[in-house]
């Protein structure tokens, strides 16, 4: 998942954030993966001075079927 932040005007501030992913993934047969995850995002300077709120949190699902 992307976060987009406007573009700054006179700010020196090049760093967004740092993020921890933790995802788990189980193989179910040989054509199809499951698996969840959970991101973190932590925000540094680019975002506390461009966008509001403090940090993101994002839960995802996936299914892949390789056919």
């Amino acid at each position: 998942m992307r976060q987009f932040v406007p573009a700054g005007g006179e700010s020196p501030a090049t760093r967004v954030g740092w993020e921890l992913d933790l995802t788990l993934r189980i193989q179910l047969g040989e054509l199809l993966l499951a698996g969840a995850g959970y991101a973190h995002l932590v925000p540094r300077s680019v975002r506390h001075e461009r966008t509001p709120g403090g940090p993101r949190r994002y839960p995802r699902l996936l299914v892949i079927a390789d056919v």
